[in-house]
């Protein structure tokens, strides 16, 4: 128990850290549908354990140029949140696509959905719902996203799930993706 409790206390200091830490961003040529994949691998344990199913459908997503450490921890945040929402038998799916010559990431759950009141503030730091929770890893999420140029919007309706859709833009985009 008190491992458990160590390592919470220390994932809520690293959380305000990297938020008080503007990211510096070390982009390089990634392909985002191998790293979403990975993200969606990563969740399985949580999710399995939660009874919730996780997807991955990323084809023809191609080369983007990102920092992947970076945009690895705003989409683990997604996931994380979307499986902490979703009643067992529930489904997370993430999905990679080129779009409008940037790339889209969309984090969909069936989960409990978003009060209309809380919406507004869901990525506020300190803002949280969860009893356990922090406030702090959707205000780091978007941090990482604006700090690559791109948008966070989310789709919510209670009892009808939850998307959360990462817009990256086409200007730091490799050729040949």
């Amino acid at each position: 128990m008190m491992s458990s409790e160590t390592q919470r206390i220390d994932r809520i200091v690293q959380q305000f850290l990297e938020y008080a830490r503007p990211p510096r961003l070390a982009p390089e040529a990634v392909d985002l549908g191998a790293l979403v994949r990975d993200v969606g691998e990563r969740a399985r344990s949580l999710a399995g354990a939660r009874g919730v199913a996780v997807e991955v459908e990323a084809p023809g997503s191609g080369i983007a140029i990102v920092d992947p450490a970076q945009l690895r921890q705003a989409l683990d945040n997604l996931v994380r949140n979307a499986v902490e929402a979703t009643p067992e038998g529930g489904r997370v799916s993430l999905a990679a696509r080129r779009e409008d010559g940037g790339h889209v990431v969309e984090v969909r759950d069936t989960g409990r959905g978003i009060e209309p009141d809380h919406l507004a503030r869901i990525f506020d730091l300190y803002f949280t719902t969860k009893a356990d929770g922090t406030g702090v890893g959707l205000a780091v999420t978007q941090q990482i996203v604006t700090a690559h140029g791109g948008t966070i919007e989310v789709d919510s309706r209670p009892g009808a799930g939850t998307t959360m859709t990462v817009r990256l833009p086409a200007g730091g985009e490799a050729t040949g993706g």
